[in-house]
């Protein structure tokens, strides 16, 4: 488990990176280009608003990746769980998932209502169980069972649909 303790923090940091990474790009992509872009035959509008809008996204990716990529590997060679366990947990995760969003995609609604449609306070919000997720999944305690893997992943699912649900509303 020593070597999950150094290999792990480097799978939190790549979405991190890579906004830190493009982000300037982002800032100076509006300078460079022209004020309209032909996309197929179609003038397309750039604005800085408009390029900053993928920030996000970029770095989204980038923490979802792993999630399918590196964590059955991860808890299969460092915590004991076999592969069978990790998928159907997986597996589950989303099923609970896909029952979830609707519901969260109802009330992040009704909260950009309060908040008079501005749904960045919510995108802050989603973040804070997204990265606890994740970091719980790619730190895990000693003797951590399936049942730690569930939770966590509940945690990051949460988070991420939360961010996910908002951002692109």
């Amino acid at each position: 488990l020593m070597g999950a303790a150094v290999w792990a923090p480097s799978l939190l940091l790549s979405p991190f990176l890579a906004g830190v990474v493009l982000l300037p790009w982002f800032w100076l992509l509006p300078q460079m280009l022209p004020s309209s872009v032909l996309a197929g035959g179609v003038s397309v509008q750039l604005s800085g608003a408009s390029l900053l809008t993928l920030v996000l996204g970029f770095p989204l990716a980038f923490a979802a990746l792993p999630l399918y990529v590196h964590l059955p590997h991860f808890y299969v060679e460092h915590v004991g769980l076999s592969l069978a366990s990790v998928g159907l947990v997986l597996l589950l995760a989303r099923l609970s998932d896909a029952l979830i969003d609707p519901w969260l995609g109802v009330w992040s609604d009704w909260q950009a209502w309060c908040y008079s449609g501005d749904r960045r306070p919510l995108l802050g919000q989603a973040l804070l169980p997204f990265t606890l997720g994740l970091v719980m999944l790619f730190i895990p305690p000693t003797g951590a069972g399936m049942l730690w893997v569930v939770f966590a992943l509940l945690l990051t699912y949460l988070g991420y649909s939360l961010v996910t649900i908002n951002y692109l509303a």
